[in-house]
């Protein structure tokens, strides 16, 4: 029901524009983890950041030409925008048995089309924990909160601001070092904060995925999912769309196995299926081949 189409033009806009990349990663001493007390607990945190910025204006001033975290630049000198923040602290990153993480995610996008501009940005916030409950199972938790937001000149139908919370525990057994099967279980509550009447999704989702291979000869990955999905508002919209991961209200089954083997020296043969099945829609089947030749 929604395509998108980009024109081409012959109107051309003078811009400048800046590239900036930035990353850093905090580790205390490690001499500190032989010691004991404060330093010892403290040598288990690390923090790695990251920060990415390409920007084009229209604005001739200097400092909103040089500086990318300038931010008095007027909303319509701005051409586009492409800006991606990503913060992450760890606590026993190295640690197999117990570790903590906490993350923060914040996307901007923004483009000039012909028909005017078109903006979206996410902020979300995150949680992970996992610990060794033996030494074949593992447990992960997972917690997320954060937003989704669009708007557009041209299209009032992707002006949203969606609200979503996910809880996704996993728990994974590894007999050995050639395989490895997951499942997990996700929650997401997601609600459209803009616009009456508010449309609201609630998606339960059971996955489980199995892992065998051998080094540089072999590797399978079989992966199955389903959600079940209770969404209050019109499923073909823009909105709908994003709330619902592509997928459709009811039932939800999607499914994937590929396999990669290495049929001679610098010789790889990969064969890939996937396949879903959306609410009342058709089943889609997807065949892959490819031969790689490395030399």
């Amino acid at each position: 029901n929604y395509i998108k189409v980009f024109v081409p033009t012959s109107e051309y806009i003078f811009a400048y524009e800046n590239t900036f990349n930035y990353r850093l990663n905090f580790e205390l001493p490690r001499k500190w983890k032989k010691e004991s007390g404060i330093r010892k607990l403290l040598s288990k945190i690390s923090v790695s950041s990251a920060w990415n910025v390409n920007k084009r204006i229209t604005n001739s001033d200097l400092a909103p030409r040089l500086l990318p975290f300038y931010n008095g630049i007027p909303q319509e000198d701005i051409l586009s925008l492409k800006e991606t923040v990503r913060s992450r602290l760890f606590f026993n990153r190295a640690n197999p048995g117990l570790g903590f993480d906490f993350g923060y995610l914040r996307t901007a996008n923004k483009q000039l089309l012909t028909q005017g501009f078109e903006e979206r940005g996410m902020e979300n916030f995150s949680a992970n924990a996992r610990v060794n409950l033996h030494k074949l199972y593992s447990l992960k938790v997972l917690y997320l909160w954060g937003q989704t937001a669009s708007s557009s000149d041209f299209l009032s139908g992707r002006n949203y601001l969606i609200s979503q919370q996910k809880i996704m525990p996993e728990i994974s057994w590894q007999p050995g070092t050639n395989f490895r099967w997951s499942v997990r279980y996700g929650y997401s509550a997601k609600e459209n904060t803009t616009g009456e009447p508010k449309e609201t999704a609630k998606i339960h989702e059971l996955s489980t995925n199995a892992r065998m291979s051998k080094a540089a000869d072999f590797l399978m990955d079989a992966y199955f999912k389903y959600s079940n999905i209770a969404y209050d508002g019109h499923p073909n919209t823009p909105v709908a769309y994003e709330m619902l991961e592509a997928l459709q209200p009811g039932q939800n089954f999607s499914w994937n196995i590929t396999l990669q083997k290495k049929i001679l020296p610098g010789l790889q043969l990969s064969v890939s299926y996937e396949g879903r099945k959306s609410g009342e829609q058709q089943t889609v089947h997807i065949g892959r081949m490819q031969v790689s030749a490395l030399f």
